[in-house]
């Protein structure tokens, strides 16, 4: 197949597919207060210890960023930089999910489990 920009065109395969996919190696966990970076393609959420708080700065434009909470010990509370909507999101619960887009100069939601958008 070929890339055009972020559109691919031709026959797509079972490895083409996967080389399109993101691997556990491609995973950032995160376990204390600070940044999220905007670069990273799956996040993990650890509270252990007590509620956490994060921050997302603005993306590359077609950026997309999917973050779910593996460990509950308290909240983890991210505040992004041109959410969509709203300005924070809250992990409560283990499993808790959200996938982001940026695009138009904002982080868009795709899919929220869970995740409070306020």
């Amino acid at each position: 197949f070929t890339q055009s920009g972020s559109e691919f065109y031709g026959e797509f395969t079972a490895q083409s597919i996967r080389d399109l996919t993101p691997t556990a190696s491609a995973t950032t966990a995160v376990t204390a207060n600070g940044a999220i970076a905007p670069t990273a393609s799956i996040v993990t959420i650890n509270t252990t210890g007590g509620a956490k708080a994060y921050t997302l700065a603005n993306g590359a434009e077609g950026k997309r960023l999917f973050i779910n909470m593996i460990t509950d010990g308290g909240d983890g509370v991210v505040t992004v930089a041109n959410l969509q909507g709203g300005t924070t999101l809250t992990f409560g619960d283990v499993n808790d999910f959200i996938e982001l887009l940026f695009a138009v100069g904002k982080w868009n939601i795709i899919v929220n489990s869970g995740v409070v958008v306020a």
